[in-house]
């Protein structure tokens, strides 16, 4: 597959006729065309070229079952063609098969040529190795234009500068430094002074929570540090650095169409946060990116202030809003409780607690218009119960800390009969509420 998306179909047709030559060799072997291609010398009955090929599929078959993850992050995600020594052979005995043959077939025309016409057109007879030679120095010239050519178009199309902007990581604010690369992390990691490793799967944008508190998503598959059972800093990495490999697809798109932006590092949603072009939760910051229509890299520095979140008391079971009635004072008030929480250990802020009436439609419950609000700070507060209290309604806190909101924690469905507050279970979906946690 790879060959072909580098040379097109065209080569694998001259390898099956290359192929389909060998076989035709194999039934003219009265004319010992086969030591032309393989020589004299065999090993176990099998011609030399054979004895490489079955050794050199040996070997990368080895190399394959040891660090496959190796094979993908230091070749496969670059576009290398890491079988190019097999391949390249395939493609050497395609063309060396149809010359061989084309010679041969010159020397049985010449061998079996009448003898009046050898003398009455002796002038166009010459040895047959002057005739290869004439031919090979003829094709020397007509192909070596064509290569210099392709050469030539392959640094316009392709330039050797993409890899530059790796200079940036060598800025001061960005020494000692670690990232996650979509792409062979090691030159990231050098300039860095730092470490490195290949996960794109954080360039998702999402955050995701456990009762650990938030985290990024992260494949550890190619992650190969010693301690990296033991050590967890490896989950939050300082930087994402995208490098997208030009490949041959990219550079005809941009010199069909020069004039249209490529979508390359910009199609990583984290790069979009970082753009301002998506919602940005977590505050990445863009520090560089490929300001060129190829879009072929960015330096995305990874927010690590995560938003606050609640605690469940006790066994953990119990709802991290609580809610009981308090009726000993003037006025019914509702004491509301929960467990403040951020895993950085960032003080809190102003958390918001509001008191919400719920409609239901069917199997769906909305959050209707707020009846109450109240920012706080340290976990608990008393709200005065209305004169006109929706039938149910839940009590939503929203934890900030002094730089970040949270997500929207509710409460059980409650409701007030006979003043008496009473917990009900809301079997239902709920919508309309983004971030809604509970």
């Amino acid at each position: 597959l790879a060959l072909s998306s580098l040379y097109g179909d065209y080569v694998w047709g001259l390898i099956i006729i290359g192929l389909l030559s060998l076989i035709f060799i194999a039934i003219l072997s009265d004319f010992k065309i086969k030591n032309l291609l393989f020589g004299n010398s065999q090993l176990l009955g099998l011609p030399p070229v054979f004895i490489y090929l079955l050794c050199g599929f040996i070997a990368y078959t080895i190399v394959y079952l040891l660090s496959p993850g190796y094979v993908f992050s230091g070749y496969l995600s670059r576009y290398v063609v890491f079988h190019v020594f097999i391949n390249g052979t395939l493609i050497a005995i395609s063309f060396y098969t149809l010359l061989s043959l084309t010679r041969k077939l010159i020397e049985i025309v010449y061998i079996y040529w009448p003898i009046e016409r050898k003398k009455a057109w002796s002038i166009f007879n010459p040895p047959i190795r002057l005739i290869s030679s004439v031919i090979s120095i003829v094709l020397v010239i007509l192909i070596f234009p064509q290569w210099f050519f392709v050469q030539k178009q392959y640094i316009h199309i392709l330039p050797p500068t993409a890899f530059n902007f790796v200079k940036y990581l060598e800025s001061p604010d960005l020494q000692g430094k670690n990232a996650v690369a979509n792409n062979y992390p090691f030159p990231f990691a050098y300039q860095l002074k730092g470490w490195a490793y290949n996960d794109p799967s954080i360039a998702s944008g999402k955050l995701l929570f456990n009762a650990n508190g938030y985290s990024y998503p992260n494949d550890l598959r190619y992650l190969w540090f010693a301690d990296r059972k033991s050590n967890s800093i490896y989950l939050h990495p300082d930087l994402f650095i995208c490098f997208v490999s030009p490949t041959l697809q990219d550079a005809l798109n941009h010199y069909l169409h020069p004039e249209i932006k490529m979508k390359q590092c910009s199609s990583y949603h984290i790069v979009n946060q970082a753009l301002g072009l998506e919602e940005n939760r977590m505050g990445h910051r863009l520090i560089k990116k490929d300001s060129s229509n190829r879009d072929q890299w960015a330096i995305v520095d990874i927010s690590r202030d995560f938003p606050p979140y609640l605690l469940s008391s006790g066994s953990g079971k119990e709802p991290k809003v609580r809610v009981t009635l308090r009726q000993d004072s003037l006025e019914p008030e509702l004491n509301i409780h929960y467990q403040y929480q951020q895993q950085n250990g960032v003080a809190e802020g102003n958390s918001l607690i509001e008191i919400y009436g719920i409609k239901r439609k069917g199997n769906l419950c909305y959050l209707e218009e707020t009846r109450i609000k109240r920012y706080v700070n340290g976990g608990s507060t008393t709200l005065p119960l209305t004169a006109v209290m929706p039938k149910e309604f839940v009590v939503s806190v929203i934890p900030e800390s002094v730089s970040r909101a949270g997500d929207r924690w509710i409460s059980t469905t409650l409701s007030l009969k006979e003043g008496i507050l009473i917990s009900t279970s809301c079997q239902c979906r709920w919508v309309g509420s983004d971030n809604l946690r509970f």
